[in-house]
């Protein structure tokens, strides 16, 4: 597989009430997915290979998403966009998740609350140097699925994945870097 810079692996684009445990919103499923071995009984196999037939224009993907949001600003007033897979922190998904949910929050600022999906928990976040990809996000589901932690009436719906705010997220990292040394964004990629 090629990686386009200007171009964007993604499965399908839908609108949900279930993505996200209190707003509405547009769910992004990106295609590809970087975690061996694969989760078991996964809820997205058809997301896990990394196929150039799922490149979507990177404009393309955002009118869409601008349009999709602003229908649903016309019944509600706070949304959400969530990201999930696939794996939207692998290699080829990263770069794009951190410049949608920039121009999406350029756009629509707090009404957009951004939640992103990974298998990764802070710890992968912080040691792959993947905090500058996630600047832009408000909410995270982080860890693997489990299926023998599955409970389908809570959220996130595996006990062993972790719910957080951009708060928690954050005061999680500061302890890691607290424990390591550095601070918070030094010598992580910047795009």
């Amino acid at each position: 597989m090629v990686l386009r810079r200007d171009s964007v692996l993604i499965n399908r684009i839908l609108f949900s009430n279930v993505d996200h445990p209190r707003f509405p919103g547009i769910s992004i499923y990106f295609q590809g997915c970087d975690i061996n071995p694969k989760c078991t009984n996964c809820h997205n196999p058809q997301t896990w290979e990394f196929d150039d037939r799922y490149f979507v224009p990177y404009e393309s993907l955002f009118q869409r998403i601008k349009k999709d949001l602003n229908l649903l600003f016309n019944v509600y007033d706070l949304v959400s966009l969530n990201f999930l897979g696939g794996e939207p922190l692998s290699e080829a998904n990263r770069k794009a998740v951190k410049i949608l949910s920039k121009d999406i929050k350029e756009l629509f600022g707090t009404k957009v609350i951004i939640l992103l999906y990974s298998w990764r928990k802070p710890i992968e976040i912080y040691e792959q140097r993947l905090l500058n990809y996630v600047k832009y996000v408000d909410e995270f589901v982080l860890g693997r699925y489990f299926e023998k932690y599955k409970n389908p009436n809570s959220f996130p719906v595996t006990k062993n994945q972790l719910y957080m705010s951009r708060e928690e997220f954050d005061k999680a990292i500061k302890k890691l870097i607290k424990k390591n040394g550095g601070d918070l964004y030094a010598n992580h990629i910047q795009l």
